[in-house]
């Protein structure tokens, strides 16, 4: 089962000091970054709440304009710790975190003392689970931690069964932010994986997403062995797509973005090799833009090892290895996430 946090409220304990931090608070009058955001915050509820009442087109939209709410609100809770921002002070994006945390860890001691397992907290969502929990009872302990933390505290669902990826540098740590997993309707819920990355080539996100298509159809943990064969099949069949060429060279386009202008690249990397072909185009890049490349087969000069995504037509070949590479790490995010590292060396 997941939260996700829904709008604030009042603080429960209407204390002058920060957690942790010890800033004082004026209470005299309210900031300007609270009275701001507070009716984002009440139209982002608003719109939550319709969507849970509407079916197909119509509750997508309200989704999508929720979600656009919720990406303005990290975006101001970013500009409070911006060293340049007109209206932003560290003090204060430092106290928003401290206030975030000290409520998280009040909602995971209210769990555990409730009989639940916390399985993994989040910034504003915690994972828990307990034997034959119900739905009443799931309700309740929302109430409870809202009345104890001041924050409103919905249930986003439950699932059917979870991953969370470990670190590649240690297998024994999971990655916050790095999981996936099946609601009880059946719904994908995905997080950190190369499907859901801007740089991933599309092709790849399709091979990872048909993967996860077949996992979802599991609908107990105990049901996942089975659908091991199904899955081992499915990526040969995405690798022996790239052997035999003759993709699409857009499925095979990398995106990523110049962190720098185009002059100032001292190395030759595959970004820095496609902006300047398309500086030679007449293309003119700033850093914060995209560019986008095919990796080309690996052969002739270095300047020649990428083609820059308007000037695909002429492209002859891909380069095979690169790209079975990257459907390999893709692929290997979903099996060890399910079965573990030795699942994942048994499906190559």
């Amino acid at each position: 089962m997941r939260w996700g946090r829904g709008t604030c409220g009042p603080p429960a304990l209407p204390s002058s000091l920060v957690p942790e931090a010890g800033f004082r608070l004026c209470r005299r009058r309210e900031g300007l970054a609270p009275r701001t955001l507070r009716p984002i915050l009440l139209l982002r509820e608003q719109l939550k709440a319709r969507a849970k009442e509407a079916a197909g087109e119509e509750a997508q939209g309200y989704r999508e304009r929720q979600n656009a709410l919720k990406w303005m609100l990290v975006t101001c809770f970013g500009y409070l710790g911006y060293k340049n921002a007109r209206f932003g002070r560290i003090e204060a994006h430092e106290a928003v975190t401290a206030f975030g945390r000290d409520k998280l860890l009040t909602a995971k001691e209210i769990c555990e003392a409730a009989g639940f397992e916390v399985l993994h907290g989040l910034t504003d969502c915690l994972w828990i689970k307990k034997p034959g929990m119900s739905e009443a009872e799931l309700e309740e302990l929302c109430r409870e931690v809202t009345r104890r933390t001041g924050v409103r505290l919905a249930l986003e669902g439950r699932y059917r069964w979870i991953a969370f990826l470990p670190s590649r540098r240690n297998r024994e740590r999971p990655v916050a932010t790095r999981y996936f997993g099946v609601f009880a309707d059946g719904s994908l819920k995905v997080r950190g994986l190369a499907c859901r990355r801007r740089d991933t080539p599309p092709f790849v996100r399709q091979a990872q997403e048909a993967l996860l298509d077949i996992l979802a159809a599991a609908t107990t943990r105990e049901d996942l062995p089975a659908l091991k064969e199904q899955l081992d099949e499915a990526a040969q069949g995405f690798r022996q797509r790239l052997r035999e060429g003759g993709l699409d060279p857009r499925e095979l386009v990398v995106t990523r973005v110049l962190s720098q202008p185009v002059a100032d690249y001292r190395v030759d990397t595959p970004t820095a090799l496609a902006a300047r072909q398309l500086a030679a185009g007449g293309i003119e890049l700033r850093p914060g833009e995209k560019v986008r490349y095919v990796h080309r087969e690996r052969r002739g000069p270095r300047e020649c090892r990428v083609q820059a995504a308007p000037f695909l037509d002429d492209l002859e070949a891909y380069d095979t290895r690169t790209y079975l590479e990257l459907l390999d790490r893709a692929v290997e995010e979903v099996l060890e996430g399910v079965y573990g590292p030795e699942g994942e060396k048994e499906g190559k």
